[in-house]
């Protein structure tokens, strides 16, 4: 009986030109397999295949292809609903991750989170658009209401591994939540589509142009930006140890800072916010993919107790 991989790497070659002179598995996790291919004519593309709930990535891609001016997202050549299988263009390069292994950039980061600030300003009057398409819906107002949602989530709750007495302390902060949001609130912080992960392994730099491009659009929610930031802020300043260098930490902050034009704004209280954000985002990942490793718990649950301090 052939393999996920068998099926899928025969529909790419019977739609790849040249058909395929051969692949190389780049990644396989309960969100998506990606393979690199190598055709015979020498060009090189990119088949990606994700559970049912994340194949909306190929439809976003093509939906931001169609109505902006993103040069910097992926391009969709061939897609199959019925494999949640898709093909890509190749961006040329590796993750900043990896080439951040020779030591970080933080102007290069900067540039990348600026083209992300620019697709974000792009598509920031088209919502309704990106719900149809399976984005969330995690609007500020929301979010006391998806706090509630979370808490309530079994499959979350026991990946996470919270007692009693823990869940009861999460319910009553609800408070906090609902204070936090009635305050950020009068900033009217701009809501925009969002990537649910943004950081440094989800962006690829071409090393003959040096352009970057962003990867893994599946999943997108509408929320403030400045929280999206936030999360990525969080963790390119644990890899890289920001905190013991204030220049690039200043640089980055400054880039993330840029679209308020010098507003005062409650960073604590944002920050803050953010670890519910990211804890929503994992929430959709374990559901997207029927994931079941305890790291995910793990995830939310370190982001929950950031959250209430401990």
């Amino acid at each position: 009986m052939p393999s996920h991989h068998d099926i899928i790497l025969k529909w790419a070659n019977d739609n790849v030109d040249s058909g395929i002179l051969c692949h190389e598995i780049i990644a396989h996790t309960p969100y998506s397999t990606v393979i690199k291919i190598y055709a015979h004519d020498g060009d090189v593309f990119y088949l990606k295949q994700t559970p049912p709930a994340l194949f909306v990535e190929a439809l976003n891609l093509e939906h931001m292809h169609a109505h902006y001016k993103l040069s910097f997202i992926p391009q969709i050549l061939k897609s199959n609903a019925q494999l949640n299988a898709f093909i890509t263009s190749d961006c040329g390069g590796e993750p900043l991750r990896e080439y951040f292994k020779n030591g970080f950039d933080p102007h290069l980061m900067a540039k990348a989170i600026a083209q992300y600030q620019d697709f974000q300003d792009q598509t920031a009057r088209n919502f309704d658009q990106f719900i149809k398409l399976g984005a969330s819906d995690w609007r500020l107002s929301n979010f006391p209401k998806l706090y509630l949602d979370l808490l309530a989530d079994e499959t979350v709750m026991t990946l996470c591994n919270f007692n009693e007495k823990q869940r009861v302390i999460l319910e009553q902060s609800l408070v906090e939540v609902e204070e936090i949001v009635e305050i950020l609130a009068q900033y009217n912080l701009p809501q925009r589509v969002n990537h649910s992960d943004f950081h440094d392994g989800n962006v690829v730099i071409n090393h003959q142009t040096r352009d970057l491009f962003i990867i893994d659009w599946g999943e997108i929610n509408i929320a403030p930006a400045i929280l999206s930031h936030f999360c990525s802020l969080y963790n390119i300043s644990s890899r890289y140890a920001l905190k013991d260098d204030k220049v690039a930490h200043h640089i980055i902050m400054e880039q993330i800072l840029k679209p308020y034009n010098g507003q005062k704004l409650p960073l604590e209280m944002i920050e803050r916010l953010a670890n519910i954000y990211y804890a929503f985002s994992i929430q959709n990942v374990v559901h997207a993919s029927k994931a079941s490793d305890a790291v995910w718990g793990k995830r939310i649950r370190f982001a929950l107790d950031v959250f209430l301090g401990l």
